[in-house]
């Protein structure tokens, strides 16, 4: 066992999703008592925020802008349940995912595996850290216009008419006790459906980057007697036919534990992938059709400063661009595994 490659994987590679699955109550080492109570308050707060927009949606009149407005705040929602409560309902599996990928670990044993391994534990780490400007940057854009009208509300620039939620859930008639506790309470939902969506995500990319980096440590093994010069390639045919059984052994090994984590790894994400997919894509079409309403003739006869002009096109970037991570991810380790 390379001992260092152990202590990398506890402290750098699994650093990151590790706080993540942490807040939401998914880290596989956890407490169970903490976890239950993360995994109901997580719930709590995801299923009213939810059920609180359909209602609005159901019973609201037919206007375009606030129905894309709110069908914005929904399909995020959405695509955070449906990752959320499939690492929770198969966290069985996700425990076993947890543990294949810490043996795997333990089996290095030499540094060119290590640095082997190394090169794609940074390709997750940065795609993680990527992931998460984006969707944090998210929560922000909706959670900034409320904040700066309550900022200017304390200077007296703004009426107390004038102030909003980043969740729309009716007219707030006065800055009370109400207005800053609901205001307090959807930013802390906001962070939570963010929190779950970039665990969920991060997690998948993160396997992913593991399966890669099996791939080619395999790849390396193969090819490691026929890398060699012409005098150790014939020490190396005229070995003890141990050794050449434990090389071909470890191969196979290594191959079959890589197999049955990229099968497990499919059963638990296959069918979400699609459904996040979809989502997502649909996500990108509402913002954009929200962008094409707002035309060019529109902006310059507003004479007023809107803060939603510069805001809501950023909503359409953000989504394409965790959608990009993705495809670069994949795209990148079809190149490099094999």
């Amino acid at each position: 066992m390379f001992l260092s490659a152990v202590d990398y994987f506890e402290n750098h590679y699994y650093h990151w999703n590790r706080r993540f699955l942490s807040i939401i109550g998914l880290w596989p080492e956890q407490n169970k008592k903490e976890q239950v109570f993360r995994i109901c308050t997580v719930t709590i707060f995801q299923i009213s925020l939810l059920m609180q927009q359909l209602c609005q949606l159901c019973t609201s009149s037919f206007e375009m802008e606030w129905i894309i407005n709110a069908v914005q705040l929904l399909l995020p929602i959405a695509c955070s349940l449906c990752g959320y409560y499939t690492i929770t309902f198969n966290f069985i599996k996700v425990r076993m995912l947890h543990f294949r990928m810490k043996f795997d670990y333990e089996q290095i044993s030499d540094k060119k595996e290590f640095t082997t391994v190394k090169k794609y534990a940074d390709q997750s780490k940065w795609c993680t850290l990527i992931i998460t400007f984006f969707l944090y940057s998210y929560g922000i854009l909706l959670t900034s216009p409320s904040i700066l009208n309550v900022v200017l509300y304390f200077f007296g620039l703004l009426d107390d008419t004038q102030l909003t939620l980043p969740i729309p859930i009716g007219h707030i008639l006065n800055a009370g006790l109400l207005y800053y506790a609901i205001l307090f309470y959807e930013a802390i939902v906001i962070f939570i459906v963010t929190t779950a969506a970039l665990a969920s995500y991060a997690t998948y990319i993160l396997l992913v980057q593991h399966a890669c980096s099996q791939f080619s440590i395999i790849k390396m093994k193969i090819n490691q007697p026929f890398e060699q010069n012409n005098s150790d390639i014939f020490a190396w045919y005229d070995s003890a036919p141990q050794y050449q059984y434990t090389w071909i052994v470890d191969i196979i090994k290594r191959y079959k534990r890589v197999t049955e984590l990229i099968d497990l790894t499919n059963s638990l994400t296959e069918k979400i992938y699609l459904v996040e997919m979809f989502l997502g894509l649909f996500l990108i079409i509402v913002d954009f059709l929200y962008l094409f309403q707002m035309t060019a003739v529109q902006w310059m006869l507003q004479l007023e400063f809107k803060v939603d002009s510069i805001i809501k096109p950023l909503y359409s970037l953000i989504p394409a661009l965790c959608v990009m991570v993705g495809y670069y991810t994949g795209l990148f380790n079809s190149t490099t595994a094999y």
